[in-house]
């Protein structure tokens, strides 16, 4: 004769099933973060990685940024409704290094 299932092997079941539940998550986490970090190491060594390097807030709906991107430097307008080219400048050899 069997005896019936306590609580404990009742609930063996759902603990494994939520266990790869979270062990799934963590595995596409360190995957989409170690695709990240790839694309970024990929653009930075070819020259194509977005650099920025000085942003200023103006208002608390407006900022500017200057970034550095395909050798070139942009000074970029943002707000909440837009973003407007306000300058650009080719980088110099020394700057890029």
């Amino acid at each position: 004769m069997r005896a019936e299932p306590g609580p404990i092997d009742g609930a063996l079941p759902s603990v494994l099933a939520w266990l790869g539940v979270a062990g799934a998550a963590g595995g596409f986490w360190w995957w989409v973060r170690a695709g990240s970090r790839a694309l970024r190491r990929k653009g930075s060594a070819d020259g194509q990685a977005i650099v920025r390097l000085s942003s200023q807030a103006l208002t608390p709906h407006a900022s500017v940024h200057a970034v550095r991107w395909n050798g070139e430097e942009y000074l970029l307008a943002c707000t909440s409704q837009e973003i407007t080219l306000v300058s650009r400048r080719p980088t110099s050899a020394t700057e890029d290094a």
